[in-house]
């Protein structure tokens, strides 16, 4: 590998962090998030960030864009798993017991 390329690989993951740092810290803003929870959705960025270009401000809009869709599945998700419990309580037969 010349030292151009690594000159260009080091810019490229020095301008990823720099994104990664924008969108995390406005997305902090947004939400509250735990460490574990903040490190995870760091980790879903990055492998969402690393095959994008683009400038930074695109990469971050992208990025802010790609987190709160995740979330918003994710809330989805677990509202229909909470609606669908409550259906199957509230229709299931009442069995008395005999004492």
């Amino acid at each position: 590998m010349g030292s151009n390329t690594r000159y260009w690989a080091w810019l490229w993951e020095d301008e990823m962090k720099t994104v990664i740092e924008r969108v995390m810290r406005t997305y902090g803003l947004m939400v509250s998030l735990t460490e574990a929870q903040d490190q995870e959705a760091r980790e879903r960025l990055e492998a969402f960030l690393s095959d994008k270009t683009g400038s930074d401000h695109e990469l971050a809009v992208q990025g802010l864009q790609f987190l709160r869709s995740y979330r918003s599945v994710k809330r989805r998700t677990i509202y229909r798993i909470n609606r669908a419990a409550e259906h199957r309580a509230a229709t299931r037969p009442v069995t008395e017991v005999a004492e």
